[in-house]
């Protein structure tokens, strides 16, 4: 339990306070990213705006988003879609790390929620005594927790493969706006410190 302990106090330290607010830029996600293909010349990546819940499809160069990104000048939503097409073109020449690290945020959102599961139905059955059914709980979380920070560097990588592409390619109209999202990309990693199914609900799309 200790691992997601400090996982969360990282995660809101580093992570979660650039990204909780209404903090927006000038420019919609599809505008930015539309840009950012442009200018570096990677029309090749498709990136498609539906349904609620994102993907990297790294070998077919696709990006899905939640639809909900495709018109939203939030800077959290842009932090998080720049960095997942940070991992797309890292996928390029490190593919090893990105899929480790796309299956440990898979296993994040789902251990937890999968052995809430099973020790719920265990104890409603008196198959399993509560304090060991909360041991159990407990242990997933801590296992979620210390697989995500040993996979984090990966995300890091792509955020500041975004970052120095961002400011060098100056795509942010005001300076002001370019520094709060690049702030809000470097969060990004910290904040997957928290295992996505409860991450869901303290940042929402």
């Amino acid at each position: 339990m200790a691992p997601f302990i400090a996982g969360g106090l990282f995660a809101n330290i580093f992570g979660l306070r650039h990204l909780v607010g209404d903090q927006k830029i000038s420019l919609s996600v599809k505008v930015f990213l539309d840009k950012f293909l442009a200018t570096t010349g990677r029309e090749d990546i498709t990136i498609q705006y539906k349904g609620k819940r994102g993907a990297i499809n790294c070998p077919g160069r696709t990006l899905t988003l939640p639809a909900s990104y495709e018109t939203s000048y939030h800077t959290a939503h842009h932090a998080r879609a720049s960095l997942d097409l940070g991992m797309l073109l890292l996928h390029e020449n490190h593919s090893g790390p990105i899929e480790f690290r796309l299956k440990m945020l898979k296993l994040g959102h789902l251990a937890p929620l999968f052995m809430t599961l099973i020790v719920s139905f265990s104890c409603l059955l008196g198959k399993l005594p509560p304090i060991i059914g909360i041991s159990l709980f407990a242990f997933s979380l801590g296992l979620s927790a210390v697989m995500l920070w040993l996979s984090m560097p990966v995300e890091k990588e792509a955020a500041h493969l975004m970052v120095s592409r961002i400011e060098k390619l100056r795509l942010v109209p005001r300076l002001s706006e370019e520094e709060s999202l690049v702030c809000s990309i470097r969060a990004v990693p910290w904040s997957r410190l928290i295992p996505g199914v409860l991450l869901k609900l303290v940042l929402k799309d």
